[in-house]
C-alpha cells in the first residue's frame, strides 16, 4: 500500500486529498499521534494557533473605488501603519482552509505570475478605514490580494512533506503493512521521521541505535540546502548572490540567526531583480528558506 501511494502521489495519479486520506491508515499502523494530527489538520483545516509557517503567505491590500466622475477602479491601499499595530497581521495571510477546500478553489485557476486571489475585508473594518481616509466615502470594498502561485506552493509543500515521510517510512519498514512491530525502537524511528519531515524538528530526538539513522537525517538537511541553492540557480539569481547565500548557510547552519540572515539576503535581491521578474518568485524562495529551518 505505501509503495503504491508513493507512486500515485509522485506521478499525480491521485489528488492530494486522497493521498492524505490513504496515509491515515499508515499513521494508525505506526501509532504516531503527530502524523495523525497533521493529516487531520490538512484534511479538516487548521486553527490559527496551530498553523505551520508554510501556510502563512504574503499579500497586498487594494481598495475598490466608485466615483461618479471616474467610474470604478481598483488602487493599492496603504495599511502599513495599521499592520505595525496589528503585529503584521494585515500583510500576512493565514491559509487555514483544508486541502480539499484549497484544491476545489484552485480547480479553475492557473498558477501564473499574473494570477491572483482575493479576500474581502469585513464590512465593519472597511467602514473604520473609510472614516480615517481622505475621500474615504468613495471606497466600496477593501481586499487582500495574493498570488495564486503561493497557494499552489502550499499544496506542493504539503505533498512533498507527505511523500518524503512515506519514502523514509518505507525505507525503514519495507514490510510496514504486513509486519510492523510496535516496540520502543520502531516507535522512536517513526517519530524522528515524522518530526524531521513534517514538524521540522529533530532537536529532541534521542536515537542511539544502528542502521545509520542519524546519517539519514543529516543527509536530508544537506539535500534541502542543495535544493534551495539549485532553486536560486533555476531562477537565474546572479551567481555572486547565490554564493553569498551559500556562505550564509555554511557559516550559520546550526545558528538560530540563519533564518533572519537568509531573509535579509532575500530582501536585498528582491530590490535588485525586478527587471528579471524574480521578485514574483520571492514567496517561493521564502518557503524554501522556512523548509531549511
Amino acid at each position: 500500500m505505501i509503495k503504491r501511494l508513493i507512486k500515485d502521489l509522485t506521478y499525480n495519479k491521485i489528488s492530494l486529498k486522497e493521498g492524505l486520506n490513504r496515509a491515515k491508515i499508515i499513521a494508525f499502523e505506526i501509532k504516531n499521534d503527530e502524523f495523525k494530527n497533521w493529516l487531520n489538520s490538512e484534511l479538516n483545516g487548521y486553527k490559527l494557533k496551530d498553523l505551520p509557517e508554510y501556510r502563512k503567505i504574503s499579500c497586498e491590500v487594494v481598495a475598490d473605488i466608485q466615483n461618479p466622475f471616474h467610474g470604478k477602479r481598483t488602487i493599492p491601499y496603504d495599511l502599513s501603519a495599521w499592520d505595525k499595530e496589528l503585529q503584521g497581521m494585515i500583510y500576512k495571510f493565514n491559509v487555514l482552509q483544508s486541502i480539499p477546500t484549497i484544491e476545489t478553489n484552485l480547480k479553475n485557476v492557473e498558477p501564473t505570475a499574473n494570477s491572483y486571489l482575493y479576500e474581502y475585508m469585513p464590512i465593519g473594518l472597511v467602514q473604520q478605514f473609510k472614516e480615517m481616509t481622505t475621500d474615504g466615502e468613495d471606497i466600496v470594498s477593501i481586499r487582500r490580494k495574493f498570488q495564486a502561485g503561493q497557494v499552489f506552493n502550499i499544496l506542493e509543500i504539503t505533498k512533498q512533506k507527505l511523500v518524503d515521510t512515506l519514502l523514509e517510512l518505507n525505507e525503514k519498514f519495507p514490510d510496514l503493512e504486513d509486519d510492523y512491530e510496535d516496540n520502543p525502537q520502531n516507535s522512536e524511528i517513526a517519530k524522528t521521521i515524522i518530526n524531521n519531515n513534517i514538524l521540522g524538528d529533530t532537536s529532541n530526538s534521542n536515537i542511539s541505535f544502528g542502521d545509520n539513522v542519524k546519517q539519514i537525517f543529516h543527509n536530508k538537511r544537506d539535500q534541502k540546502i542543495q535544493a534551495f541553492l539549485n532553486l536560486l540557480q533555476e531562477l537565474n539569481i546572479d551567481n555572486e548572490e547565490v554564493k553569498k547565500a551559500e556562505r550564509i548557510i555554511d557559516e550559520n547552519k546550526d545558528s538560530p540567526s540563519l533564518g533572519k540572515k537568509l531573509l535579509n539576503w532575500t530582501g536585498n535581491i528582491a530590490s535588485k531583480s525586478i527587471e528579471k521578474g524574480i521578485e514574483l518568485k520571492i514567496p517561493m524562495i521564502i518557503d524554501k528558506i522556512q523548509d531549511l529551518l
